[in-house]
Order: structure tokens, then sequence, then C-alpha cells
């Protein structure tokens, strides 16, 4: 008798490292700060409070100038196929597909300083398959809930009262914030992101993608 265990509509999410974090942190909150005198105004959005964003074309505008830009938008396409390959994987073999052809394409990306209480509530991507959150500054933070990035879990299944899906029991997850850590999750998945609680401003970086096969 064959056996098979068959996995449905997984939900991946990565947690990864920046390697050029430390090389490059001082360079990326200069370039903030400049684009934020140069833009005072901050792009408006209604899930955003408190906090100053940015417009959304930021690594095709300083990708050739800006060496931690560059290093950071290589990082993101890197991780982007790390976690599509881990998700697509079976689906990608079944249809004998050249992986080598993929095209990464970065359909926005932007930065966020958070200010003391800046949070941004709950919210999806569009036009995009995978987004990504990179802390390049945290100030003080308590825990997970203190400025940390929530999802939302996408089954309606969390009133289980059995151990049979205990595993669908959690409505949300919270995230630690961590210097130099990225998390890359697919774009369908509600977040957001707590209260930021410290003094000292917090600095995110993010990104959405797209994967087609080149031409």
């Amino acid at each position: 008798m064959v056996e098979t265990h068959t996995q449905l509509w997984p939900t991946h999410i990565l947690e990864r490292e920046f390697p050029g974090h430390r090389e490059h942190k001082a360079g990326l909150l200069t370039l903030v700060d400049q684009y934020m005198a140069e833009h005072p105004k901050s792009r408006a959005a209604p899930e955003n409070r408190h906090l100053y964003e940015s417009d959304y074309g930021i690594i095709p505008k300083f990708y050739d100038s800006h060496p931690g830009v560059r290093a950071l938008a290589d990082f993101f396409v890197e991780s982007f196929i790390e976690i599509s390959t881990a998700a697509n994987k079976d689906q990608w073999e079944l249809r004998h597909l050249d992986t080598s052809k993929f095209s990464i394409e970065i359909t926005g990306s932007w930065f966020i300083n958070y200010l003391s209480e800046g949070a941004v509530d709950p919210h999806i991507h569009r036009n995009c398959s995978w987004s990504c959150v990179y802390y390049l500054q945290i100030g003080e933070t308590t825990g997970p809930r203190d400025g940390g990035t929530f999802f939302i879990s996408p089954f309606n299944k969390s009133d289980s009262d059995d151990w049979g899906s205990i595993y669908m029991a959690e409505a949300s997850r919270s995230f630690k914030a961590a210097e130099g850590r990225a998390l890359f999750f697919p774009s369908f998945l509600v977040h957001g992101s707590h209260p930021y609680q410290g003094e000292i401003n917090r600095v995110i970086f993010s990104s959405n993608a797209r994967i087609s096969m080149a031409k």
C-alpha cells in the first residue's frame, strides 16, 4: 500500500538576517533622513498612524547610486526566490518549469519611519505574491507587541477545541522586531504592526514582489 501525505495551502514565513546590515545601516539611515528632508510630506495611507512613509519607488530610484539600497534589493530578491521555491516546488516540478528563467519583479519598495505610538493597521498588499519587512533600526523594544509585526490567520478555525486541529488554533501571531532581520511572507496574509512605544524612531524597509517567466 502506497501512502501519500499532501500538504495544501500552507502559509510560509521566512526570517533571514541581512548580511550587509552592519555595513550599510548608517548609509541607509542617512538616505532616510535626506529623503524626508526633500519630501517632508508622508505618503497618505488609511492604515498608517504616527509615522512617515516614503513613496513606493525607493529601490529603482536609488539602486544605481546607493550601495546600501543595492545590497538590500539583492538580498530581497534572493530571499523572495528562497521562499517562493519552498512554497511552489511541487507545482513548479509538476509543470516542468525552468526556474532559471524566472524573473523577480519588485513592484513596490519603501521605508517607514515610526514615531512613538506609530502603528500600521491590518492590511494586505495587492499586485504581488510576496512581501517583506526589514528592521533597519528598532530603538527600544519590550516584546513582540511593542512595534512588532503581526499576522492574522487566513483560516477561520480559531474556535477549534480539540487536539486534532491545534495547529490552526492561533488567530494571530506577533513577531518581535530584531535589528538586521527581515520577514518574508505571502502578500495575501493580513498583517500590520503594533504601536511602537520607544523614543528613538524605528525605521523599516519593505518590498513587494512578483515572479514571472522571463521571455
